[in-house]
């Protein structure tokens, strides 16, 4: 909402700043959407589709180097090519500080013609997955059901149906006699997994 002094007295368009929050409260909810989405007016969350294929630590509330790896070899070759590792930014540092102690070679830094990558597969970070709690030696601590990496082909695996763009709804009557002019802004996507095998999951062994 904005009142007739904010848009006429203001130096800054007001309505194109409210726009970009707008815009970047979308994209945060569908990253969101993608992953941990009900299928109720809004995406379906590779997490939260039971028919992807889910794999457990070896060791119960702890995550290692070896399970990371090891999820490669639990999704089919086929895949390979597109697919990406998944995690949250406090997963990827709590390995990545692991690595430093371990010394071992898990993580490799690209020059600039290519990703940085985890065992030669590249990766993304995803704020809305579940981050591992802390470290003890070679493990990371972690709590028990949790699906703290991914890794999948998204290109092939997963549908997005984006109508593009957003529309603006202005009511400037609703409270007009307090001279405040309401903007709406929608937008419609959602999306889907189609092809549960291009994706592996690692969920924390309880």
């Amino acid at each position: 909402k904005l009142t007739d002094e904010q848009i006429n007295f203001t130096p800054t368009d007001m309505v194109s700043h409210m726009e970009k929050k707008v815009v970047r409260g979308f994209i945060a909810g569908e990253g969101n959407g993608f992953l941990n989405g009900t299928g109720v007016k809004m995406p379906k969350g590779v997490l939260k589709t039971a028919s992807v294929p889910t794999y457990e630590t070896a060791a119960a509330n702890k995550l290692s180097f070896t399970d990371v790896v090891d999820l490669k070899g639990e999704l089919k070759k086929s895949y390979h090519s597109n697919a990406v590792y998944f995690m949250s930014p406090k997963t990827y540092v709590k390995l990545r500080l692991e690595l430093e102690t371990g010394g071992n070679g898990l993580f490799w830094k690209q020059n600039s013609d290519g990703p940085n990558t985890i065992d030669g597969t590249s990766y993304v970070l995803m704020p809305d997955m579940a981050d591992v709690t802390g470290l003890t030696g070679q493990s990371a601590l972690a709590a028990s059901g949790d699906i703290v990496v991914g890794l999948g082909d998204f290109f092939t695996g997963y549908q997005i149906l984006d109508l593009e763009g957003t529309k603006l709804v202005i009511n400037p009557y609703s409270q007009d006699s307090e001279a405040i002019i309401k903007y709406t802004w929608k937008r419609w996507l959602t999306g889907q997994v189609q092809m549960p095998e291009a994706f592996a999951l690692l969920k924390i062994k309880a």
